[in-house]
């Protein structure tokens, strides 16, 4: 019964559980990664396609921290980008952007693209902003904003290309100027 007692007594000052420093500095390690995957995921989606999406004869930039989701993860026939939390612990993705072909029938006028969305906006209680234009000629974009009573967030939906595309974004007030960056660095 002495050699039973002998092998599970812990000595003064040791600990019965012992890990080498490596091992420790791997553990370490893999939670870092872990924690911080989203920014990792980012960051290796932007070198792989180097930060740009060709679309339709069209590059679209993608900003810092912002990957392509998946199509299975979208309704539109276009591209959706979303940017990824810095950590897990950020939840889910906290903005998205989408850049999609109107369709082959008709353009849509602006002036019925803007009655439609002052309609939906004004029926949720959001406040309005635009129509605000972004370059000229070919290239010009108009764009409405629609901003919630609560204070949080904001949509944008946008015309680009002489109506030929439609861009939308649902996300936080502060990644507007983005948004509208973004489409302006369209080639």
């Amino acid at each position: 019964m002495n050699a039973q007692n002998s092998n599970s007594t812990v000595r003064p000052g040791k600990s019965r559980w012992r890990c080498k420093p490596s091992t420790l500095g791997v553990l370490a390690f893999v939670v870092l990664v872990v924690f911080f995957s989203p920014s990792i995921i980012a960051s290796g989606w932007r070198l792989w396609k180097h930060g740009t999406i060709i679309y339709q004869g069209k590059k679209i930039p993608v900003p810092t921290g912002w990957i392509e989701a998946p199509p299975s993860w979208s309704d539109t026939d276009g591209v959706t980008l979303m940017m990824l939390p810095a950590t897990i612990l950020g939840g889910s993705p906290s903005s998205v952007m989408s850049f999609a072909p109107v369709g082959p029938t008709a353009k849509p006028t602006y002036e019925g693209w803007q009655h439609s969305i002052d309609v939906v906006q004004k029926r949720l209680g959001n406040s309005i902003v635009g129509p605000e234009k972004i370059g000229s000629g070919q290239s010009q974009s108009v764009c409405m904003s629609a901003y919630p009573s609560s204070g949080h967030g904001a949509i944008v939906s946008c015309l680009l290309f002489d109506r030929a595309w439609k861009a939308d974004y649902i996300g936080s007030k502060e990644g507007v100027s983005l948004f509208l960056e973004t489409i302006r660095k369209i080639t």
